[in-house]
């Protein structure tokens, strides 16, 4: 994916969230519910053609009918993994 970060990730990444993959709209649902049942934070996002990593041409012409998903864990938990991270064993 193409960004403007100077470490390569989006600003969604630098904020935890991790890019899952691009999903017809009429589906997208139900990845919400799988990803929610996962104790898991969902995020949906139009798809951005610009953004789209190879050719993009498919998402130029039927880009607002694709979204989008990404995760991450709720804040206790990636506080919990940063903390536990730093213990020396």
């Amino acid at each position: 994916m193409k960004n403007g970060t100077a470490k390569g990730k989006s600003q969604l990444e630098e904020k935890g969230w991790e890019r899952k993959f691009i999903i017809e709209e009429h589906r997208v649902i139900e990845y919400v519910e799988l990803y929610e049942s996962l104790d898991q934070q969902v995020r949906v996002e139009p798809v951005i053609p610009s953004e789209m990593e190879g050719c993009s041409e498919c998402f130029k012409v039927e880009c607002s009918s694709y979204r989008v998903i990404y995760t991450r864990r709720p804040r206790k938990f990636r506080t919990e993994e940063k903390k536990s991270s730093n213990q020396i064993y």
